[in-house]
């Protein structure tokens, strides 16, 4: 087969099929150009008896039957909260509003209140920084629960500028510590300092839902766009 001749092929246009077959008898080789239709994937079909066949007063009997999600925080003791358990919901306002301080205080309500692991995922602080920020004047560090897991970002830099290997590290991360409930703090971190694209933040996001909708809750710190002060106009 090594003494075949070597020939080029012409370009395959979108809809061709281009096969080649050697024919040992007249030591040559022939080439077909076949016309292939639009491939069209067939759509699951969509079970509409179960989505149209029952009235409204059926479905709230069954949705009654369902668990009720906890509220992780936010509870105003009427059952309504503003973060509920397999939820992605987001924090966001502008630069030094105390969104960080914010998502930490939720942090420790969960682990110590709720008695359930968080992964707290720092993009922009050092332990070095958070330890300096809840140490009393008196050098007392605040003592957090052991359910708290703060993991040290700068150590694993290489995954901050690519979606997948961030999105993946994310994942082992929740896996092997066994816990559901994540606060990422912050997604414009990686745009800014990470080097990520607008873009990729959209594909985080977009993954994140999907493990929101699988069991995890989680919570999202953003920025959003500097906004210069206010200036009245000139009368």
């Amino acid at each position: 087969m090594n003494n075949l001749p070597q020939k080029e092929f012409p370009p395959v246009q979108v809809g061709e099929i281009i096969s080649s077959t050697w024919n040992n008898a007249s030591g040559k080789e022939s080439e077909t150009i076949q016309p292939v239709g639009e491939v069209i994937q067939e759509q699951p079909c969509d079970d509409l008896d179960s989505i149209l066949g029952k009235s409204i007063n059926q479905s709230m009997k069954e949705a009654k039957n369902k668990p009720v999600p906890t509220i992780l925080w936010g509870d105003d003791g009427n059952g309504n909260g503003l973060w509920y358990e397999n939820e992605l919901a987001v924090l966001f306002g502008r630069t030094n509003t105390g969104k960080s301080i914010y998502a930490v205080q939720i942090a420790e309500h969960i682990t110590k209140n709720l008695n359930k692991g968080v992964l707290y995922i720092d993009l922009e602080m050092s332990m070095k920084q958070f330890q300096q920020r809840y140490t009393s004047k008196d050098s007392r560090l605040h003592v957090w629960s052991e359910l708290l897991k703060r993991p040290e970002m700068e150590k694993v830099e290489w995954a901050l500028d690519n979606p997948e290997k961030c999105l993946e590290l994310l994942r082992k991360m929740l896996d092997t510590l066994s816990v559901k409930i994540l606060i990422l703090d912050n997604l414009t971190f990686l745009v800014n300092n990470g080097g990520m694209k607008p873009e990729d933040v959209k594909l985080i996001y977009s993954k994140l839902c999907e493990w929101a909708k699988e069991g995890d809750s989680i919570l999202v710190i953003n920025h959003t766009p500097k906004i210069p002060p206010f200036t009245p106009p000139l009368t």
